[in-house]
């Protein structure tokens, strides 16, 4: 079964208060947020419990990495 392990936000398209407005209206979790070069990270799964996983990139500047 796969899920949704994280939420990634190109951080040169979205803000920190509008990704969280995002994860909120599409009820996505947001517990803490991984700031990298490029994105801001929102963990919903601990990356532990999966043994794969492959990344969804949209258009409008949001990646999914699915863990299976």
């Amino acid at each position: 079964m796969s899920k949704i392990q994280s939420v990634l936000f190109d951080n040169r398209k979205w803000s920190i208060p509008k990704a969280e407005q995002w994860l909120k209206e599409n009820n996505f979790k947001n517990i803490k947020i991984d700031v990298t070069p490029r994105y801001y990270r929102f963990r919903q799964f601990n990356p532990k419990d999966f043994k794969k996983f492959r990344t969804e990139t949209t258009t409008k500047g949001i990646s999914f990495i699915i863990g299976f």
